[in-house]
């Protein structure tokens, strides 16, 4: 289960990261929760506790489901020291209710991008379990010298939280994101770290004394507070 793990999880990279792939979130997001169930499950056999329900009379063994297998990690006290598992529960939960979407309904537009955060810190999260349930390094496996190309930016921390109540698709993604909003607020309330759940990156901007160093030029108006003449692109 370990291998078919990072079987997993590695092919979910290389599709996210092709330059042309049509349905690229949707496959991607199914094959990291994937790697997921299958590394818990691997962790509770490990630690010899069962990962099938109760067998009923003339009826198949049918493994836990991901939630269950999340449970009986947290009921049982096998998350690794290092890693906050209400933090990480949290992270694996806001892909899991994207594969939901994607497999028996569908994903409004745009839901990918604000995904983005939260599969990247998964990836993160990811590595460091594997590494400290099973010795395991993700890292090892990938080239990491990949061209970090895109042609648009990743969606903004608090502009993804505003949806726009004209489109159709509103109701599908207020409700996506208060399901991302209330993982988020159970992990704060719970004093887990946020930094598990999503990437987020910080802009800055510094003051530069050369002109041609500057990514955009900032000139006082005398009582119109300041005009912004952009260079380039900030992006």
């Amino acid at each position: 289960m370990v291998e078919n793990s990072l079987s997993a999880m590695l092919p979910a990279i290389e599709v996210y990261n092709k330059p042309q792939m049509a349905y690229r979130d949707e496959v991607t997001v199914i094959l990291v929760v994937n790697a997921w169930e299958l590394a818990l499950k691997a962790t509770l056999r490990q630690k010899n506790r069962s990962i099938y329900y109760p067998k009923k009379r003339g009826e198949r063994y049918r493994s836990l489901t991901l939630d269950d297998a999340i449970g009986r990690i947290a009921a049982n006290g096998l998350w690794p020291a290092g890693i906050d598992g209400v933090a990480v529960t949290a992270n694996v939960k806001s892909l899991s209710e994207y594969r939901g979407r994607a497999i028996h309904l569908y994903n409004a537009p745009g839901l990918g991008a604000v995904n983005y955060p939260f599969l990247q810190q998964n990836v993160l999260n990811y590595r460091d379990y594997m590494v400290a349930m099973f010795r395991k390094d993700l890292a090892k496996r990938i080239s990491w010298q990949l061209l970090p190309l895109g042609a648009t930016a990743p969606a903004d921390a608090v502009q993804f939280m505003r949806v726009d109540t004209q489109s159709s698709m509103a109701a599908e993604v207020y409700d996506f994101i208060g399901r991302l909003r209330g993982l988020m607020d159970e992990v704060e309330s719970a004093g887990s770290d946020l930094a598990r759940v999503a990437t987020v990156y910080d802009v800055n901007m510094q003051s530069v004394k050369k002109l041609t160093g500057a990514d955009l030029v900032v000139a006082s108006a005398d009582a119109d507070g300041k005009v912004v003449e952009r260079k380039i692109d900030a992006n």
